[in-house]
């Protein structure tokens, strides 16, 4: 089974063979799971949403039309499954702004880089959390499933002009709240 590509698994299902879904599941799981998680932020939330888009992908998988990748089809179904969660649950948000310290973003990487990795990872989660749903999803589909702007324009519904001009601003936001958050050693090191 590890020989066939995604159109070949959803041809054979289509054609009966209900068990070559089981490879598209084990394909995408963590992917799902991942994006979920950026949206919801809850761990079992993002599990049962992973769970979910599976099973409304497998019902409409006689619509998929193979106008675009497998993926990006269901993505699109984990966004808004994830989205239509989120709406049923009202989170909290947080919207990070610090305009009295103008902290450089020379001294921010060079902060950043100091940390051992596991504080890295510990300090880009807490940034990534801070972001939007949206914000979320355009970080996790173009850095970690190195979708293309025009694919994840397709998930999201949005030009890739747009998507263009929202990833940058979320790079500049990520900056401004890894600013934030490592203010307090930006000043030891100063001092």
């Amino acid at each position: 089974m590890e020989h066939l590509d995604d159109m070949d698994c959803i041809r054979k299902v289509l054609e009966g063979d209900t068990s070559s879904y089981a490879f598209l599941v084990n394909k995408y799981q963590n992917k799902a799971y991942r994006l979920a998680l950026g949206i919801v932020k809850i761990e079992e939330d993002a599990e049962e949403i992973a769970q979910d888009s599976f099973v409304k992908a497998y019902n409409a998988l006689k619509n998929f039309s193979g106008n675009s990748s497998f993926s990006t089809w269901f993505y699109r179904i984990v966004y808004n499954t994830a989205l239509s969660r989120t709406r049923k649950k009202v989170l909290p948000s947080v919207d990070i702004v610090d305009h009295q310290n103008n902290i450089s973003l020379t001294s921010t990487e060079k902060s950043f880089k100091n940390l051992v990795n596991q504080d890295q990872i510990k300090y880009v989660k807490l940034a990534l959390q801070q972001l939007t749903k949206e914000e979320c999803s355009i970080v996790h589909l173009y850095y970690s499933e190195e979708m293309n702007m025009n694919d994840i324009g397709k998930v999201l519904k949005i030009s890739h002009g747009n998507v263009r001009v929202k990833l940058t601003r979320t790079k500049k936001k990520l900056v401004a709240i890894l600013q934030q958050l490592l203010r307090h050693e930006l000043k030891e090191m100063v001092a």
